[in-house]
């Protein structure tokens, strides 16, 4: 693909965040308040509101700059030899940061849901978008990365490179199954608004939630370990950086989805429910923090892998 074609792309890309962040601000502003453990004001509720709004959609804008990017650059380059496998990455990183946007597009929906009596319809269609998305994302993710080391030299690439992450999965992923099958509202809840639920018999949860989270973290792991098993391998110390930087990002938006679901798993025993006001912001805002931080990394690096094309 020529330079100008593929610049027009990235335009589309940023135009789509546009809409999407208009379209977000307004679900969010003129959806129903309901009523909290706070005993927040309609004012207050908006300006809480607000103050999550506005980092939400830095990093929409970290996201789709970073996937843009990567898709420019990996667009460039899709008749070399390592282009068709950064092609794949780069369609991953697009339909992770895409479904990203979907999921909190769809979520401003939830107060709407709940007092039309639809809490168990908007529950079962947020599931399917919490899992179908992000699975095909970092399975996209993993076959490009997978394609690189396929390429790369092998000196330094053995299976015990591959030890650490599976024995880290196993124990993540054993330890979120039980989490799960130990919340007390998992299928059924006595008030949808303080405890989510799944509203599924625990063996629907094993296959339809819990079977296709794990497989999405094993996806985004062994993406991360095969980037940096290629990135070690790799020509020239610009492009080594520059592949440093998306692996890490990539990890931090991992690390993201993992401590998201424990928290979902476990906010009943944690009684999240009960806890100051404050410290949820501050919890909320870590959280939000380390998925900047993820996206700010994807960016930069691919920023760098973009200029080092056009340099060429």
């Amino acid at each position: 693909m020529d330079i100008v074609k593929a610049k027009s792309v990235k335009r589309n890309y940023y135009l789509g965040l546009i809409i999407s962040a208009l379209v977000y601000v307004i679900l969010t502003f003129t959806a129903p308040i309901l009523s909290n453990s706070y005993n927040l004001s309609n004012t207050s509720t908006r300006l809480l509101q607000l103050a999550f709004v506005l980092p939400v959609l830095l990093i929409w804008i970290l996201a789709v700059y970073g996937a843009a990017n990567f898709k420019y650059y990996s667009s460039l380059i899709q008749d070399s030899a390592d282009g068709k496998a950064l092609d794949k990455v780069s369609n991953g990183l697009v339909v992770l940061v895409a479904g990203s946007i979907v999921q909190s597009l769809f979520a401003t929906l939830r107060t709407r849901m709940i007092t039309s009596g639809h809490a168990i319809g908007f529950t079962y269609l947020n599931i399917a978008l919490t899992i179908v998305l992000p699975i095909a994302a970092f399975y996209m993710i993993y076959l490009g990365a997978s394609g690189l080391v396929r390429l790369a030299r092998q000196e330094g690439i053995t299976p015990q490179s591959y030890l650490f992450p599976i024995v880290a999965f196993t124990a993540l992923s054993s330890t979120y199954t039980w989490a799960v099958l130990n919340n007390p509202y998992r299928n059924a809840t006595p008030d949808i608004i303080k405890y989510t639920s799944y509203f599924m018999p625990d063996i629907l949860i094993i296959l339809l939630v819990v079977t296709p989270i794990v497989a999405t973290w094993l996806f985004g792991i062994l993406a991360v370990t095969s980037i940096k098993n290629y990135q070690h391998s790799a020509k020239g110390s610009l492009y080594r950086q520059a592949l440093a930087k998306l692996a890490n990002g990539l990890l931090a938006v991992v690390v993201f989805s993992i401590l998201i679901q424990f928290l979902g798993a476990l906010g009943p025993s944690l009684n999240l429910s009960s806890a100051s006001l404050k410290f949820i912001i501050i919890l909320i805002y870590v959280i939000l923090i380390l998925y900047a931080v993820g996206y700010g990394f994807i960016a930069s690096g691919a920023k760098r892998l973009a200029k080092i094309e056009e340099v060429k």
